[in-house]
């Protein structure tokens, strides 16, 4: 990768050595800001922090930015950055590419949820099409899903903003005309393509009150991810008694972008992360003598 826009950055404890001969799990951050704004540095460092404490290590990547370039262009460097981490990377800094897990706040949110669910997707891998980019698990802190907005979640707060933002800057093409290519980029979207097995577990985390993607989007996406489990059940394909389970939290007070001040309420989603972190990623790797 080349420019500061395509670098990233890598935290790991000097003291920390792998246990039961393991190597680290790896939690792989997608920063936020609208597409448009953002850095590797404007992260969650609470998070990085507790993750660091049990012997996690964080990466945390840049991606080159819209009107730069458009979604589909910045998704792919983040799918380099993921491929990176679980080859290289992980060879490099100790790492298991087997317990790789996502995350990421806002349009970050959007981007790790992308990521989650086209896990290992050709066309989203050019020239790496053959490279293993499957996480074992997804943090979503108040990311965007459905960006045609087909339920108008957006429309009813911004009276459009939302769709004339993404059409001009992001995606750079009106949705109406290029509504695949929306759905392309809709998370929601590629839930009923995917069998239960190349879904991984998800913990989705919104402000009740978030005055920039309305909690009802990341409700949206639950719903269909719950409803897709339970087809698969169905059809004799369940996730099996030990799976980690997916997980909603909906903070009644709190805004978008809630943890960038620490707070107590900051301190406290950080230990569910962990704790969600620890249950889908720690202990499926555990084995019982």
């Amino acid at each position: 990768m080349q420019g500061w826009q395509q670098m990233l950055d890598v935290y790991a404890r000097r003291d920390h050595r792998p246990q039961d001969g393991r190597h680290a799990p790896v939690f792989f951050f997608v920063h936020g800001g609208g597409w448009i704004i953002g850095d590797k540095l404007t992260a969650p460092y609470t998070l990085f922090a507790r993750l660091l404490r049990d012997g996690w290590i964080v990466v945390s990547c840049n991606y080159r930015l819209a009107p730069g370039v458009a979604l589909p262009e910045l998704f792919t460097d983040v799918k380099r950055a993921l491929a990176w981490v679980k080859t290289d990377g992980c060879t490099r800094f100790g790492g298991d590419p087997a317990a790789v897990a996502c995350g990421g706040e806002s349009a970050g949110g959007h981007l790790a949820l992308m990521l989650a669910v086209t896990a290992n997707e050709r066309a989203f891998q050019p020239g790496f099409e053959g490279v293993d980019t499957s996480v074992a698990a997804c943090v979503d802190l108040y990311g965007l899903n459905d960006l045609s907005d087909s339920q108008g979640h957006y429309a009813r707060r911004d009276h459009g903003a939302t769709r004339r933002f993404l059409a001009i800057k992001v995606f750079q093409r009106p949705l109406e005309g290029h509504e695949e290519l929306y759905q392309q980029y809709t998370p929601s979207a590629w839930l009923a393509r995917r069998s239960a097995e190349e879904l991984p577990p998800f913990l989705l985390v919104h402000g009740g009150i978030d005055n920039l993607v309305p909690v009802e989007d990341s409700q949206a996406f639950f719903a269909a991810l719950q409803q897709r489990r339970a087809q698969a059940a169905t059809t004799g394909v369940p996730r099996g008694d030990g799976a980690a389970p997916d997980v909603l939290i909906v903070l009644p007070t709190a805004h978008h972008s809630f943890n960038w001040v620490p707070s107590p309420r900051t301190l406290a989603v950080d230990e569910a992360v962990a704790a969600f972190l620890q249950r889908a990623v720690i202990e499926p790797r555990t084995v019982v003598a």
